[in-house]
């Protein structure tokens, strides 16, 4: 048998420059703006803000 493939430093979730605008009536609200970032097999990120910062939105 051969080696088990190796996983590690493979991104598994990609993000580039997502934004998101949500409008409501005449007022709008960026909850979310040029966010780039990458999460690999097995590892471990958060998200932390506050209340209404785009946690959420993002994922």
């Amino acid at each position: 048998m051969g080696a088990l493939p190796q996983w590690k430093d493979v991104p598994v979730i990609t993000l580039e420059h997502v934004s998101k605008i949500f409008v409501s009536n005449a007022r709008s609200v960026r909850a979310v703006d040029d966010v780039s970032f990458e999460v690999d097999a097995g590892a471990l990120h958060v998200l932390i803000g506050p209340s209404g910062s785009g946690k959420t939105t993002t994922m």
